[in-house]
């Protein structure tokens, strides 16, 4: 018997116990380091995803109102600045979107400008098409109409017209305006700040001497009576002009002195006339007396 074995043996169950794989320690993935090269990718792919975040719209109905309400004034600007260059024809709103060069409105922005926006804007006239065109507040094109409707509204006593309105209607108003000369008068109104253009008419102007202008102007009569104005008038040849008092008209009582007045007529004293046709053949008998 080879003297090995029995020493083999019993090395068996120990080598048996080590390559067991409870025994075995655990084996250790390595991962390889990120390069550079992964480095650089990472960041662009988060810049590529923070440009993507806020590229994205995200509607509120508070920004919704606000796109809706700039769209709308867009569109009126466009209108009104058409109307002042000279071209009426009314158009449709995709029309009027593809001359402001925007292409990519919302379907929903298009119909809600198509029945409502337009539709009730009191700047803004509807054709029986359905298109649409600028609505100013005065017809009026040029110069001459302009001289027209101001010499209207003096004769009628309307007052002035404000200078916006113009502007709406007339290309160059301020220009317009200045070559109509003394006959439009600008005026600042101090309470709202706008300018609002009157006639003026000529027949109204009055010519006054200067010297007359200087003399009334270096006079001061606030705590002169009437006799020392008269007096000082009457010193440089001036003349008062007085109404008689019998032309004056009468002076009413108190209020609580009045008298109602009647609205009756008074009456007329009628004159019968009497029976001349027959007063030949009329006679007179006595009256019977009872004794």
């Amino acid at each position: 018997m080879n003297r090995r074995l029995p020493k083999e043996r019993q090395r068996f169950p120990n080598q048996a116990a080590d390559a067991s794989p409870a025994s075995q320690p655990k084996c250790k993935i390595l991962r390889p380091s990120a390069t550079n090269d992964d480095n650089e990718l990472s960041a662009r792919q988060k810049t590529l995803m923070a440009a993507f975040q806020s590229s994205i719209k995200f509607y509120t109905p508070q920004r919704e109102r606000r796109a809706k309400l700039s769209l709308l004034s867009q569109v009126v600007d466009h209108l009104r600045n058409r109307h002042l260059d000279g071209f009426f024809e009314p158009l449709s709103v995709q029309e009027i979107l593809e001359e402001m060069s925007i292409l990519n409105e919302l379907k929903s922005n298009i119909m809600w400008l198509e029945n409502e926006a337009l539709p009730d804007n009191p700047k803004i006239n509807v054709a029986p098409d359905g298109k649409f065109s600028f609505k100013p507040k005065y017809g009026i094109y040029n110069r001459v109409d302009l001289y027209k409707l101001l010499k209207h509204y003096d004769n009628k006593g309307l007052g002035g017209i404000e200078y916006d309105d113009i502007a709406e209607c007339v290309k160059d108003a301020d220009k317009v305006i200045k070559s109509l000369g003394d006959t439009a008068f600008d005026y600042m109104n101090p309470k709202t700040k706008k300018r609002v253009i009157y006639f003026n008419d000529k027949i109204y102007d009055l010519k006054v001497d200067n010297d007359f202008k200087k003399m009334w102007r270096s006079v001061c009569v606030e705590s002169v009576d009437e006799e020392h104005v008269q007096e000082y008038l009457t010193q440089r040849g001036l003349t008062k002009i007085s109404v008689d008092d019998t032309n004056r008209p009468a002076t009413l009582p108190a209020r609580g002195n009045r008298r109602k007045l009647s609205n009756k007529r008074p009456r007329r004293l009628v004159n019968f006339k009497s029976n001349a046709h027959i007063k030949d053949i009329l006679q007179q008998y006595p009256l019977n007396k009872k004794s």
